[in-house]
């Protein structure tokens, strides 16, 4: 089993500690990081609250020791500052989530390939959907993916694949096939899409990373 590599937003967090303009940098180039977008957790939140109010104790308790050696203040304001931003982009990068959510159940789960329909389906406007839906695809979301102005439709690489011939189980050693490793279609715990893994098998989710079991 693959290890479980660290939170995009633990890392925004060490570097904010560590070392405040590397994580205030590391927050606003992971904001259109697929990772980032789908994986805002609960500690992040945690931790990101225990950062505020250490870092507004911290100035509170010392506040004038700061009036003589401003360039301390600054380190526990940054903490604070660094705090909210990161507060503020995670709240909004639920939000997207869960749009993109929506999206992808939308153009994957149920098949779903014209974007007025799709638009109707997740209670935007046109304009609104094919704005997103290219943002999704620009991220990698939908690789290879693209939207068909004269049809009014977004177009998967599946959907223009030539057919790719069914894969066979390996016979066991006793020569009967093992169905376990059959494919299988199971819904990605991150960002809802359906994907077809192998039995047997640790594979990606196509559109977010997140890691599958087969």
């Amino acid at each position: 089993m693959k290890a479980k590599k660290p939170s995009v937003w633990g890392w925004v967090l060490f570097w904010l500690i560590v070392f405040w303009p590397a994580g205030l940098i590391l927050l606003f180039k992971k904001s259109n990081d697929k990772a980032a977008l789908m994986s805002p957790t609960k500690a992040a939140t945690v931790f990101t609250w225990i950062l505020i109010v250490f870092g507004s104790l911290m100035l509170l308790a010392n506040i004038e020791r700061f009036f003589a050696d401003f360039s301390i203040a600054v380190i526990f304001l940054a903490w604070v500052v660094g705090g909210v931003l990161i507060l503020l982009k995670i709240r909004k990068t639920k939000a997207k989530a869960e749009q993109y959510k929506k999206y992808l159940n939308a153009i994957v789960n149920v098949g779903e390939r014209s974007i007025d329909n799709i638009a109707s389906a997740v209670s935007v406007t046109y304009g609104q959907a094919q704005a997103d839906i290219q943002a999704m695809i620009d991220v990698g979301f939908l690789s290879g993916a693209y939207i068909h102005e004269g049809n009014r439709a977004v177009v998967l690489s599946q959907d223009i694949q030539a057919e790719q011939p069914a894969y066979v189980a390996a016979p066991s050693a006793s020569g009967q096939l093992d169905t376990r490793q059959q494919p299988r279609s199971v819904r990605c715990p991150g960002c809802g899409a359906s994907n077809v893994v192998i039995g047997g098998r640790i594979t990606e989710c196509e559109y977010c990373g997140t890691p599958l079991n087969g």
